[in-house]
């Protein structure tokens, strides 16, 4: 009886000792499972960091193979100052490696904006904002006296308020406040900066700025944009307007200056503008990456 006793407890305590052990491994297979999932959501994620590095490489060769082709239009152009015909080059789907570019235009006829259009855009013939004068901003389509004053202030030296405008007092008391840069311009797109700013002026019905109507441009305020529905694509400022015309005029001293007011069309002297000139005036800044 003695003898059945320990060989009873003994099983129990070698029972006891298994379920711990089973325990532990448990534990251990818990641990080896979750770091093998770190390590696979890591890998994943450094996976896609990779393919997003490499599609951005992709589409920044496309884009400075379009600005090298656009080049090579320009310069081979049959006249001097005058953009070539979009049917004597290609204009879409050009490939670069694995990459295609486009260079995307704008309709001349507003009835026409239901379909993308493709060409290099002369940006000679736009209104350059940092040589425009009050009076010729106030001639674009629903501007104001204080905006084309405000515009004026933003790009001048000086602090003093022009009659309407907006100097460092007005920015300063903004909420949240930012300063004047009273520095030409770098971008169309910084108008956004300039106090009193309407995007729905600046851009338009066109959200995108892909020259055509989209579905949601076109269906009054059921989504952005706001618009009127009415089937025709209203543009915004940001098509009358530039930063980077450069034309060439002589002076009774004969020097050459740049920058003429007269909006006149492109030179040759375009082809040696740097690229980041160049990639505005052709439009060439969307580059897709094929999958």
């Amino acid at each position: 009886m003695k003898w059945h006793n320990i060989s009873a407890l003994q099983g129990l305590g070698s029972r006891r000792s298994d379920g711990s052990v089973l325990i532990i491994v448990m534990w251990v297979a818990l641990g080896l499972v979750s770091i093998t999932l770190y390590f696979a959501q890591a890998m994943y994620f450094e996976f896609r960091a990779s393919d997003q590095y490499l599609q951005g490489l992709q589409a920044q060769q496309a884009l400075e193979g379009g600005l090298r082709y656009a080049k090579y239009v320009l310069a081979n152009a049959e006249e001097e100052g005058v953009l070539p015909l979009p049917s004597t080059y290609t204009t879409e789907k050009g490939l670069v490696g694995k990459s295609i570019f486009w260079f995307l235009g704008r309709h001349e006829n507003a009835d026409n904006r239901t379909l993308p259009a493709f060409a290099l855009v002369d940006e000679g013939g736009k209104l350059n904002l940092n040589l425009a004068t009050q009076e010729m901003l106030e001639a674009l389509p629903n501007m104001t006296p204080e905006f084309a004053a405000a515009i004026i202030d933003w790009r001048d030296e000086d602090e003093e308020v022009s009659d309407g405008g907006a100097e460092a007092a007005t920015y300063s008391r903004l909420v949240p406040s930012r300063g004047i840069k009273n520095a030409p311009f770098d971008s169309v797109d910084e108008l956004m900066m300039v106090y009193g700013a309407d995007p729905l002026l600046i851009y338009g019905e066109d959200a995108n700025q892909n020259g055509i109507l989209d579905p949601n441009e076109n269906d009054g305020n059921i989504s952005p944009p706001e618009d009127n529905a009415d089937g025709r694509l209203d543009v915004g400022w940001v098509d009358f307007l530039t930063v980077f015309t450069q034309a060439e005029s002589q002076q009774e001293d004969d020097e050459a200056t740049t920058g003429n007011a007269s909006q006149t069309p492109p030179t040759s002297n375009l082809i040696a503008e740097e690229e980041e000139t160049l990639q505005v005036n052709v439009n060439t800044a969307t580059a897709t990456v094929l999958a």
